[in-house]
């Protein structure tokens, strides 16, 4: 999946992720921009905000800004396996095991896990 991201996002877009699940990695493979791109990475409140409301509301305004502000336009969530099990992985509920529904449309998905969304509110 990671090598079909090309074809689905923008050379300029971002990808919310949880780099707990290993989708980080989409960042060194296709050279496609993540939100996240290592385990312990300090989070801005613009990240933080996504980390934990990507999804929840479509019509969340600060949401929204937070969205803008990062440009991210895609999210790509690999599930709740993670690397490693330590404090901190918790820290992304919004893009942990998603399911389509308002504000994310599926774009691509391989097995059980793997899924890029497309951001489609805001």
């Amino acid at each position: 999946m990671i090598q079909r991201l090309p074809t689905h996002v923008p050379s300029d877009a971002v990808i919310a992720d949880n780099p707990w699940n290993g989708s980080s990695l989409a960042y060194a493979y296709t050279g496609r921009r993540v939100l996240t791109t290592h385990l312990f990475s300090t989070d801005d409140p613009d990240t933080e905000l996504i980390n934990q409301k990507l999804g929840d509301s479509a019509d969340n305004p600060a949401l929204c800004t937070a969205v803008h502000n990062k440009n991210v336009q895609y999210v790509l969530d690999f599930g709740s396996r993670y690397l490693i099990d330590l404090p901190g992985s918790e820290k992304y509920p919004a893009l942990t095991n998603l399911a389509p529904k308002d504000g994310l449309t599926l774009v691509d998905s391989q097995g059980q896990d793997a899924r890029l969304f497309r951001v489609s509110s805001c």
